[in-house]
Formats: structure tokens, sequence, C-alpha cells
């Protein structure tokens, strides 16, 4: 047998470039799947971070007004039944 030098038939080439090709189409196919993925939850972190932000800023409001005169009043008069000095309770005789 003679030892010659081997060519790459045409062929071959064909065959390689579709394998290629059909490898970066699963490659790009699953990147553009895992970036929607990633734009969904995104989205939805930051739908969730506005909410507890209003939340938040709920909360400081009322804690703000927890610290006031008119609140320790409020609730010691209708939690406790608590008077201020002078005044007088005038209850229903039914």
């Amino acid at each position: 047998m003679a030892k010659g030098k081997r060519t790459l038939k045409p062929r071959f080439w064909l065959i390689l470039t579709a394998l290629f090709a059909v490898v970066a189409v699963c490659v790009y196919s699953s990147q553009a799947y895992y970036l929607r993925l990633q734009n969904e939850t995104l989205t939805d972190l930051e739908a969730r971070r506005e909410s507890l932000a209003n939340s938040k800023a709920a909360l400081e409001r009322k804690l703000d007004f927890m610290d006031t005169d008119e609140y320790i009043i409020r609730e010691a008069r209708d939690k406790l039944g608590l008077l201020m000095p002078g005044e007088i309770v005038f209850e229903d005789g039914n």
C-alpha cells in the first residue's frame, strides 16, 4: 500500500459546518431563554422592592405618629379607659 496524503472531502466540511451551526443555534437559544428568565426575575424583584419600600414608608409614618402625645392620649382613652384630669365620664343609662 502506498502511503499517500489524505485529503479532506467537501462532504466532511459540510458536515462539520452543519454540526457547528446546530451547536451554535442550541447555545444561542439556551442563552436567550436564560436571559428572558433573568429579565422576568428582575421585573418581579423590582416590583417586590417597590412594594416593600411603600410598606416601609407606611410603617415609618405610623412609628412617627406613635411618638406623638395625640397617639398616647388616644390609646389611653380607647384601650385603657383613662381620662385627663378634670374630665367627667357620662354613661348612657341603657
